[in-house]
């Protein structure tokens, strides 16, 4: 007799594009999240247009794609920063800035 396997439910919900909070704005292939399987992956390809003293918010993931606590992750940005997505779903990246134009790119991978 040979075993019987169940198929496993493909949950993906393919890439789902961002509305920025300002003055994030999209660059490149903008800021994308989607759930596959029970991860969620998050890719980063933005720009800010003002300098700023700490991390700034980017977006906050909905509620079904946030991590069950604070997921760190580096990124690229004028150099490799921290970023970081809390609990709640904010996504949050940089250091501090004071170029007139800054770039965030970096991805980050996370269970749900």
């Amino acid at each position: 007799m040979s075993p019987q396997f169940l198929p496993v439910p493909a949950d993906d919900t393919g890439w789902i594009t961002v509305a920025l909070v300002a003055p994030w704005s999209t660059f490149g292939s903008g800021v994308q999240y989607r759930r596959k399987n029970g991860i969620v992956t998050v890719a980063l390809d933005a720009q800010h247009s003002s300098s700023y003293s700490a991390q700034t918010t980017v977006f906050t993931l909905p509620v079904g794609f946030r991590p069950a606590r604070r997921v760190l992750f580096p990124h690229f940005f004028g150099g490799v920063a921290l970023g970081q997505v809390s609990a709640a779903g904010v996504v949050l990246v940089g250091e501090s800035a004071t170029a007139a134009m800054v770039y965030a790119f970096g991805s980050v991978s996370f269970p749900v």
